[in-house]
Order: structure tokens, then sequence, then C-alpha cells
């Protein structure tokens, strides 16, 4: 196995080659100044392990740049490709300066008033469908390691415990 690289993730600005201090002020940076309304990540989650990558918070201890969204964890090697990414997401108010074909724009044109959180905070239907994905992704992750835990297991020596064995 080869040793991880380190890299710093820059919340960068595709449109005006900004940099922001962290991804919550680059979806503000990119919904006040660009008018494009990215969703943010799940609040109280962090980056899940790279098996490639140990992110550093110092740029002077990185081996590398990389582009982070700030609305899932991917990340890139080079501004263009966060852009191209970014169209995944946009959720386009108006016209946007990335370029936005008028056959993905025709699809954000309707407004669902049950899809956006109301005033009062409730979740609206896609909040909720997305919710319901994720719990099903994490419930299926789960299921999957269970499995791998019970095939180990059986690889085991019969008896064997990884329970220390107290000295008396």
């Amino acid at each position: 196995m080869s040793p991880k690289i380190s890299a710093y993730l820059y919340n960068h600005c595709p449109v005006c080659s900004s940099d922001r201090s962290n991804p919550k002020n680059l979806l503000s940076h990119l919904k006040t100044q660009h008018q494009m309304v990215l969703p943010a990540r799940k609040t109280g989650l962090n980056r899940p392990k790279d098996p490639a990558y140990d992110f550093v918070k110092d740029q002077a201890d990185c081996q590398l740049d990389r582009y982070a969204c700030p609305s899932c964890w991917s990340h890139f090697s080079e501004p263009h490709e966060l852009e191209q990414h970014l169209k995944a997401h946009v959720d386009i108010q108006g016209d946007s300066n990335m370029g936005e074909s008028n056959g993905h724009r025709e699809a954000y044109e309707e407004y669902d008033e049950e899809a956006a959180i109301s005033s009062d905070g409730r979740k609206g239907a896609d909040e909720n469908q997305r919710d319901a994905e994720y719990l099903e992704k994490s419930n299926e992750l789960f299921n999957t390691l269970d499995e791998l835990i019970a095939g180990f297991k059986k690889l085991l020596p019969y008896g064997y415990t990884n329970e220390k064995k107290s000295s008396k």
C-alpha cells in the first residue's frame, strides 16, 4: 500500500477565482455574488477518510492542492473540474456565469413549494427524500460491514476471541 498524499483543500470559486475560508462561506459567496444556489452538506458530518489523501489544515504541510466541492465530499485537481462538477449541483435562479445550457436551465425554472424548506424550518419533500436515500445507503453500508465482519470471524481459529484474558 502506497503512503497517502497530504493534500490541502481550497474552497475556491471557479467563477471569479477567489478563495474562501470554508465551504459555508463559499456557498454564501456563490449565492450572493453569482446567483448560484447550491445545496449545503449535512451538518455535523466530517469529511470521510480518503484512501489516497491525508487532508491537512495548513497549506505549508501539503504535497498537493485540491479544489473541494462545498456541496459534497468531491475534490478535484483543477478549478475547471470543480466548475464542471458544480453544474450538477447548481439550482439556477436566473442566468449564471457558469454557462449552463438552455436544456438544463428549463429543469430549474419550475419552483416546487413543497420541495423548499418552509419559513418555520420544516423540511420539504425533496429534503425528506434525500434524507431517506441517505438513511437507506447508510443501512446498506452497515449491512455490508456486518457481512464482512461475519466473514472475517469465520476465518478466525475456532474459539478465538479478541477479548483480553484477565490474569488472577
